[in-house]
């Protein structure tokens, strides 16, 4: 029979013989626990590897559909300005360097490299140098460059991490903040409430990703109800599926915290949010609502 009067498409495996009895033994993917579900994930694509690749370890099918990238700011004379005075102003204390993401880490090691600069001269100022991180996979981030965070809230979002710093640090702390130009604004307000010197220097900007062959695909697959929950990390990720699709399609919206949830629900998403704002508790939460045996 012709390829075309059997409607087999490109790309195609056809399996003749003896090997066609072996697909039950060859179906250990099926039956993993997220076996014969698909999920679609819309992480920068520097970032998408680890949740992907969790998700793909559970038997998932994973589309990934990049909506947004992040972009240095260079050049960044805030930035000159700000490692030029860290740990050089007397009469304070404490100087605190604050993270807000793992990007933010990459970030700003990379800026470091590309002045020249080694680390020691942040730290051997004469002041003690303290960091906060705001979670956990931003901790990791840093542990990579052989530092600890000395700082890091419970809950993982800005208003938090702001709130525990204007506890613990001392009143004349500088505060320096390294982040993302479009930062959450929840992060400065219980610092200056506490009478803190804060400076807040934009690493990076988040760009809209538009694929437009990609998101071809990937609307058919939502079209015919092959896609169970899109992913979220981020409201600028979000923002970003948004002006690809330019439409909202009745899939669930899996979300990493309460303010991605939030940035969804503003498009009529039906959300449903981690724990913490962590990959590891949003995979326990995909699990748990679309492991085997659940009903979606």
């Amino acid at each position: 029979m012709a390829r075309g009067k059997a409607g087999i498409g490109t790309p195609a495996i056809i399996l003749v013989g003896e090997v066609c009895a072996l697909a039950n033994a060859f179906a250990w993917a099926e039956k993993r626990p997220l076996g014969g579900r698909q999920f679609l994930i819309t992480r920068p694509r520097q970032n998408s590897s680890v949740l992907a690749g969790k998700l793909r370890n559970l038997g998932a099918q994973v589309l990934e559909l990049p909506t947004i990238r992040t972009e240095g700011i260079v050049p960044n004379p805030q930035l000159e300005e700000a490692l030029n005075t860290f740990g050089n102003v007397a009469g304070c204390s404490e100087n605190w360097l604050v993270f807000t993401s793992p990007i933010g880490v990459q970030m700003f090691f990379e800026q470091m490299r590309n002045r020249n600069i080694d680390i020691r001269t942040l730290l051997c100022r004469g002041t003690a140098v303290k960091l906060a991180v705001i979670g956990s996979a931003t901790g990791k981030a840093l542990r990579q460059y052989g530092l600890f965070p000395d700082l890091m809230p419970e809950v993982y979002d800005a208003k938090s991490l702001g709130q525990l710093l204007a506890q613990q640090a001392e009143p004349d702390s500088r505060i320096l903040i390294v982040r993302a130009k479009q930062g959450s604004e929840e992060l400065i307000p219980p610092l200056c409430e506490a009478g803190l010197t804060v400076k807040d220097v934009p690493l990076y900007e988040t760009v809209h990703e538009l694929h437009r062959p990609i998101r071809k695909q990937i609307r058919a697959e939502i079209e015919r109800g092959a896609v169970d929950a899109i992913v979220f990390t981020s409201g600028s990720t979000v923002r970003g599926f948004w002006e690809s699709m330019k439409t909202i399609p009745a899939v669930p919206a899996v979300c990493i915290g309460s303010r991605t949830a939030a940035e969804a629900q503003k498009y009529g998403m039906q959300v449903q949010i981690a724990k913490q704002a962590s990959v590891s508790s949003l995979v326990e939460l995909i699990v748990e609502r679309y492991g085997r045996g659940t009903e979606c």
